[in-house]
């Protein structure tokens, strides 16, 4: 099979555990590219912190694209062009808000493409270290808050950030909407809008069939593309659930570089 798409994760998956990018895997891209394959970058991120790490690959052709917040954008990562975007209902955002500020978990808003917070704690401060985006600190969101936003994410210890989401089963929101994107980060998306949902937009705007993509991931956001996808990869150190779903699941983890191996072993070899 020849792959013309290849739809790759970040955290976990192209990065290693210090968010780094290897240079193994920066000359990988770049030798599928010159094969011809359209590369997407997926994640939970926004498209704007995305774009941080695409800006350390030369994959910003005119054809290279940018999916963020686990499916809820997708851009064009030369010019950032927005090509399609899902937000989620301002009255669910607050009702997820006001059941959560009940637990010891940071509450983090994207709106607007900013990241907002209403506190400053050892979990917001470690998720704004990895996100390498400056966050606005706002009085309230009940205020701040007048449209629909991108996302909603609760991030602390796991034992609690599992009991907030116990206390959060009435949010009218269905369970591709809801999940763990890491051990520690609950994410609340819009509805229908996954990686898989707009991974499959992207591919119908390029004339793609989904039978000539390869998506690789690690975690619970990335099973929608890895299903969807003709060539479904999880990589080593993914979670066991991704793993069950995956068609290939790769040798190496992501500290070793493991999307050089998928680059190596179906696009180059083709």
């Amino acid at each position: 099979m020849k792959y013309k798409l290849l739809a790759t994760d970040i955290d976990g998956t192209l990065l290693d555990n210090d968010s780094k990018l290897s240079r193994d895997n920066i000359e990988a891209l770049k030798k599928a590219e010159a094969c011809g394959v359209k590369v997407v970058l997926c994640s939970g991120r926004s498209h704007i912190a995305v774009k941080v790490f695409a800006d350390e690959i030369p994959i910003n052709g005119e054809y290279d694209y940018l999916i963020g917040f686990s499916g809820g954008i997708l851009c064009n990562a030369k010019s950032s062009e927005i090509l399609y975007e899902a937000r989620l209902d301002k009255n669910i955002a607050l009702e997820i808000i006001t059941k959560a500020r009940a637990f010891d978990v940071a509450i983090l808003v994207y709106f607007h493409e900013q990241l907002v917070i209403e506190q400053e704690n050892k979990h917001t401060d470690y998720y704004v270290s990895r996100s390498r985006l400056a966050p606005k600190k706002v009085d309230s969101f009940d205020t701040f808050l007048v449209d629909d936003v991108s996302k909603v994410l609760l991030f602390g210890d796991r034992e609690e950030v599992v009991r907030a989401k116990e206390s959060l089963k009435d949010v009218p929101l269905d369970a591709s909407s809801i999940f763990f994107s890491h051990e520690n980060l609950l994410e609340f998306n819009p509805p229908n809008a996954t990686k898989g949902t707009t991974l499959k937009r992207l591919a119908d705007q390029l004339n793609i069939d989904m039978s000539e993509v390869i998506a690789v991931g690690d975690n619970f956001n990335d099973i929608s593309m890895i299903t969807m996808a003709g060539l479904g990869v999880a990589v080593a150190n993914a979670e066991q659930e991704v793993k069950n779903i995956a068609d290939y699941i790769t040798d190496l983890d992501n500290n070793k570089s493991a999307l050089k191996e998928v680059v190596e072993k179906f696009i180059l070899t083709n």
